[in-house]
């Protein structure tokens, strides 16, 4: 076999996707006919689904939405109480889009214009779960499907323009967010999706949903058996028993949950490579079923001591025995449109995760003018990952492939949060501390035929200290937040045990800041202008070369630096029709990089 080989290498710099062209279209009822208003409109990448760019329909349930001068795309459309819609991208003019209501329980979801389903508020969008349909939606996942500038991918959400959000349940960081697979809808009192989040967020962070929950009423011990499932292709099942007991203030929890997962998705994946000798393409059409089965028991209570002072803890424990994949790989090499080669690969993963979860609060009101919160958490995870990938050649040769990785990392954090009404508004300021310390290391078992993977083991440690202070104030129908959040930030890299100084970074950095809003119960409106931060993670920072597929190969890169992102956005609500506008600038960002590999013409330099 004439094998050539390249790099998919992580680099820092600035970029920025071309649109030259737009895709316009109009939504309607398929039974009344009748155009729909705030449906979500999400552009996707053909071959993985990737994310690309998302709006929302106008009163007329019109949309125009921006679209790369190139590539193959996809459509998506979804609304509460509507079947999703999804079609590829073949006319820049889609014309007519019907939805089709959902036919279960479709009764329960009347929506009147009576009363408004959502409230533009404080730096996001807020959802009265009790006091509308949705409470009747099922579970908080499908609801969050819904909610205005979220889109949901299986298991992972990502908001419109703002990137992966955080998740608070009840003002508490959720670490695991398969934790909001276990609350039901009718356990949920409000839903705010925060597009502007302030100072006493992390610099890191874009967008937040915030999730508040109904206090159970009653005494003694209750219980709840829960299943979910559906089928595609695979059956995927959540299955939940819990437990509480209940004594005046004081409320015992525990319950164990079991996740049966399958994800099969067939996709044509194309690398494209330039060198002097020209151009290289590879086509991968790869037939994946992707499995995630795992238990997690949880076990905690919360303590009401007063009027002012509440306490709580909770442990959890997540056991991920299997999370494995079949892939069925079919490839093609052209140099300069002449195929050079084809082969088909088998491809099979298994990994094995652990995680101990505890985390305990306090909230109190100290005296008149001081609200405080205290957060604790403590995480430690243990991953398995092996992988063999066996190549059949076109003279029926055949090379196997057997790798591992073992990581293992550790997460201390602490937070606090002060309230102090002041000048008839709020000052809240606080400080926030954190130590991870990540290790990981790579064996290579057997690569015949396969040259360059070698083993290696890195390790990062990272200290950080926060320091935040904000002030909101509302006069009639105008509010405004002003803030300033400090981050300093030190790391220490490791590689194969020796101390890398040119790696390990230090950052000292203000983030400001500032949101002005207009509320009337017709027209909201809100002006916000946030600094952040995306540090690269430590897949990304590590520098040994894994093997991916039979012409890719996968490297981080231990001198990336992070993405500063300055961005203004602007929101307006009026009547059914709801509008978001971003400007970002980005500095250093991160990009995927193909490079060649076994000619050594890949420099490691550090990014300025």
């Amino acid at each position: 076999m004439k094998t050539k080989f390249f790099l998919l290498l992580l680099l820092g710099c600035n970029t920025h996707l071309l649109f030259s062209q737009a895709v316009t279209g109009k939504i309607i009822d398929t039974q009344s006919r009748e155009e729909l208003p705030f449906v979500n409109i999400i552009l996707l990448k053909s071959s993985d689904s990737t994310f690309i760019e998302g709006t929302v329909t106008d009163e007329q349930g019109s949309f125009t939405l921006p679209i790369p001068n190139s590539g193959s795309y996809l459509l998506k459309a979804t609304h509460l109480g509507y079947e999703t819609w999804i079609e590829k991208v073949t006319d820049n003019n889609i014309g007519i889009i019907p939805l089709s209501p959902i036919s279960e329980n479709i009764s329960e979801i009347v929506i009147t214009g009576e009363k408004k389903l959502f409230r533009l508020e404080k730096g996001g969008i807020t959802a009265d779960i009790q006091n509308s349909p949705l409470r009747d939606m099922g579970a908080l996942s499908d609801i969050l499907g819904q909610m205005p500038f979220v889109t949901k991918e299986q298991d992972s959400y990502t908001i419109f323009g703002k990137g992966t959000p955080v998740f608070y349940i009840n003002n508490r960081l959720v670490r695991n967010n398969f934790e909001i697979q276990q609350i039901s809808s009718k356990d949920i009192k409000r839903i705010t999706v925060i597009t502007n989040p302030g100072a006493e967020y992390d610099a890191s962070v874009n967008a937040v949903i915030k999730i508040e929950t109904i206090r159970p009423v009653g005494e003694g011990i209750s219980g709840e058996l829960f299943t979910y499932n559906k089928y595609n292709k695979e059956w995927y099942s959540i299955n939940r028993v819990s437990l509480n007991y209940r004594k005046d203030k004081l409320d015992i929890f525990g319950n164990v949950q079991y996740f049966n997962m399958a994800f099969p998705k067939d996709r044509d994946v194309t690398y494209q490579i330039g060198t002097s000798e020209g151009t290289t393409t590879i086509l991968s059409k790869t037939r994946d079923k992707d499995y995630l089965r795992f238990w997690t028991p949880q076990i905690g209570f919360n303590y009401i001591i007063n009027d002012h002072h509440s306490v709580g803890t909770k442990y959890e424990y997540t056991d991920t025995y299997d999370n494995s994949g079949n892939y069925d790989v079919d490839t093609e090499v052209t140099k300069n449109k002449a195929l050079e080669e084809s082969l088909h690969s088998d491809k099979y993963y298994k990994n094995k995760n652990y995680n101990h979860y505890i985390n305990a609060y306090y909230s109190g009101v100290l005296s008149p003018w001081l609200d405080m919160k205290l957060d604790l958490n403590y995480k430690t995870t243990d991953h398995d990952d092996r992988a063999n990938v066996l190549n059949t050649l076109e003279s029926l040769d055949q090379e196997l492939i057997n790798t591992a990785e073992k990581s293992r990392s550790d997460l201390y954090a602490a937070k606090i949060t002060f309230h102090t009404p002041l000048w008839s508004g709020n000052l809240t300021y606080g400080t926030e501390l954190s130590y991870t310390n990540n290790e990981q290391e790579a064996f290579v078992y057997e690569d015949a035929g396969v040259p360059g993977i070698l083993p290696s083991n890195n390790r990062v440690k990272q200290n950080l200290a926060a320091g935040f202070i904000s002030y909101e104030k509302t006069i009639h129908s105008f509010s405004g937040e002003i803030g300033l959040r400090y981050e300093d930030v030190k790391t220490k890299y490791y590689q194969d045990g020796e101390y890398m100084y040119e790696q390990s970074k230090k950052y000292h950095n203000l983030f400001p800041s500032i949101r002005l809003s207009y509320n009337h119960p017709h027209f909201q409106m809100e002006l916000a202008y946030k600094n952040s931060v995306s540090r690269p993670s430590y897949q990304n920072l590590k520098s040994s070369i894994h093997y991916e597929a039979p012409y890719v190969y996968f490297s981080g890169n231990p001198f990336l630096q992070p993405t500063y992102k300055n961005s203004l956005t602007y929101m307006v609500m009026w009547k059914n029709l709801t509008l978001m506008a971003i400007y970002s600038h980005y500095k250093d960002q991160i990009i995927d990089l193909n490079q060649k590999y076994m000619d050594h013409s890949i420099l490691w330099k550090p990014i300025i």
